[in-house]
C-alpha cells in the first residue's frame, strides 16, 4: 500500500471515528457544552486531528447533521424504490424518521443548533442546504405517488414538500415540550390530508 492509501485510510478511520464520538458526547452534554478537546478526546486523537477535518465546532456539526441526513437516507431509498404501495413508504419512511430523529438525544440537540443558525449566516445558508435535500427526498417520493396515480398531476412538489418537513419539524418540537402530544398515527393521517389522500 503506498502512503497517499495510507493516510487516506487514516483520514477516513480519523474522520469516522470523530462522527461516532459525537453521537455520545453531544448526546451527553448538548450542544452548547460540547467542546472540540471532549470531541477529540472520545475519538481517541488530538484537537489538531480534529481541525484536519473540520474548521470549528459549527462546522463538524453541520457534518454531523450531513451525516444523520445520509443515515435517513440509507433506511429509506431502498423502501422508495421497493414495490411497496405509495401510502406504505409514507407510513414506514415516518417511522424511520421518528426512530432516527429520537436516537442519541437527537430532538433538543438538533433545536439547539436552530438557535445558533439563526444568528450566523454561513450557518443559516448551510442549514438552508440541508433543508433542501430534505425537500428532494420528499419530492422523490410525491414524484412517485403521482407516477403511480395516487396524487394529483397538479401537485405542486416544492410547496408540498415544504409543508411535510413543517408539520415533521413541529411535531418534534411539540413532542419535545407537550406530553400526549400527537401520535405517530395521528401525523401520518395529517400528512395524507395535505397529500389529499384522506
Amino acid at each position: 500500500m503506498d502512503k497517499v492509501s495510507k493516510h487516506t485510510l487514516k483520514s477516513n478511520e480519523s474522520y469516522q471515528r470523530l462522527m461516532d464520538a459525537a453521537f455520545k458526547v453531544f448526546g451527553q452534554y448538548g450542544y452548547d457544552k460540547t467542546s472540540i478537546d471532549l470531541l477529540a478526546k472520545e475519538a481517541g486523537y488530538t484537537k489538531g486531528t480534529f481541525y484536519l477535518h473540520f474548521k470549528s465546532k459549527e462546522d463538524f456539526f453541520l457534518e454531523f447533521m450531513d451525516h444523520k441526513l445520509s443515515v435517513y437516507k440509507q433506511h429509506f431509498l431502498p423502501l422508495l424504490n421497493s414495490n411497496a404501495t405509495f401510502e406504505s413508504i409514507i407510513s414506514q419512511g415516518i417511522k424511520i424518521f421518528y426512530k432516527l430523529s429520537n436516537e442519541d438525544n437527537w430532538i433538543p440537540l438538533f433545536f439547539e443548533f436552530c438557535s445558533i443558525a439563526v444568528r450566523n449566516e454561513s450557518v443559516k445558508e448551510r442549514m438552508s442546504i440541508y433543508y433542501q435535500e430534505w425537500f428532494k427526498i420528499i419530492c422523490m417520493v410525491l414524484e412517485k405517488g403521482k407516477q403511480t396515480n395516487r396524487l394529483s398531476a397538479n401537485l405542486d412538489l416544492e410547496i408540498t414538500s415544504r409543508k411535510i418537513v413543517a408539520v415533521l419539524d413541529g411535531y418534534n418540537l411539540q413532542n419535545s415540550f407537550v406530553s400526549n402530544s400527537y401520535s405517530l398515527d395521528q401525523i401520518e393521517q395529517l400528512i395524507k390530508q395535505i397529500l389529499g389522500l384522506d
